[in-house]
């Protein structure tokens, strides 16, 4: 039996915090027992004991990630037992579950993982999930492989899915270049998959959906708030053309990720990117689709995985 968190805005602190009330008569207690000369037989020792989970709570509690208190996380805690249903939350044949090995739509998560010579237990980042199997990029690491993560998806018509996967962290925000910027965000319909951030420069302006007004979170603010580590193997990046637009103010002196697939990266991008110490090493697909590896990492990399005719692969649901 088994309960999954999906993080939705700041979690509730875990330490029970004294009331002011509590406070006030706690110090009035301490004074009556200082004037009677009786100060131990003041204070009980049910109080004693609130004392010394008060003060455990202030020396354990996490630091806050945001100084603005109308910035805030919530938590949502999902059971859902084990997998055996999670064929009913997910876009992809049930058949599959049991039969395919790779999910991605042009073969990103198996190259990945041969470029990494089958490392287990990798960290990955998924922006945006989307569905929670079919043509994902990070389940099968994940499920085979032992890998966790987090991943970013704004979209609640994915989120049951997501909870079924055990090493996927659900982060359910709206990821942009700084932090609480109001923007459109456009949730659509499970037959027109490209939702997003409504801009004229990015990929969603002709699809059917409703658009919504949301607040955004930068991917370095997530990284930190959920103590990603400052090294990751893998970024998945693929937000329907806002791919510049959300790494354009990105920490890359303080986070590195070893492998990147990116889709359609503009030269905006591609020389961010390349000014940070990331190569190209193949375009996967001619509509764009790209992978990227960090200088520090090439010499460790199975190069000859390259040699996968990604161009000519054809995706099927079974």
């Amino acid at each position: 039996m088994t309960f999954r968190s999906a993080s939705i805005r700041r979690p509730q602190p875990r330490c029970r915090r004294l009331s002011l009330n509590n406070i006030s008569f706690l110090v009035m207690g301490i004074c009556l027992g200082f004037m009677a000369s009786s100060f131990l037989s003041t204070l009980s020792t049910q109080t004693i004991r609130r004392i010394e989970q008060t003060q455990n709570c202030i020396q354990q509690s996490p630091p806050t990630k945001t100084t603005d208190p109308s910035t805030r996380w919530n938590t949502i805690h999902v059971f859902y037992g084990n997998t055996t249903h999670l064929n009913q939350v997910t876009q992809l044949p049930a058949a599959s579950l049991l039969t395919k090995q790779w999910f991605s739509q042009v073969q990103q998560d198996e190259l990945v993982s041969r470029l990494l010579r089958g490392k287990r237990n990798g960290y990955f980042v998924d922006l945006a999930s989307n569905d929670a199997v079919r043509i994902s990029n990070t389940f099968a690491l994940e499920t085979h492989h032992g890998w966790n993560g987090l991943c970013l998806e704004a979209n609640s018509v994915y989120w049951a899915g997501l909870a079924y996967r055990p090493g996927c962290t659900i982060i359910a925000a709206v990821v942009g270049k700084q932090m609480m910027e109001e923007v459109r965000f456009r949730f659509p319909h499970r037959a027109a998959p490209k939702g997003g951030i409504v801009n004229q420069k990015f990929d969603n302006t002709v699809q059917t959906g409703e658009d919504q007004l949301r607040f955004t979170v930068t991917l370095a603010h997530i990284l930190e708030y959920f103590r990603a580590p400052t090294v990751m193997d893998y970024l998945s990046l693929d937000v329907e053309g806002a791919e510049s637009f959300v790494m354009s103010t990105f920490p890359f002196d303080r986070y590195r990720f070893n492998l990147l697939t990116i889709e359609r990266p503009d030269d905006e991008l591609c020389s961010l990117l390349d000014r940070h110490g990331y190569k190209l090493l193949k375009k996967l697909r001619s509509w764009g689709e790209t992978i990227w590896a960090h200088e520090a990492i090439l010499a460790d990399l199975d190069l000859s995985a390259l040699d996968m005719d990604t161009e000519h692969y054809a995706y099927r649901d079974i």
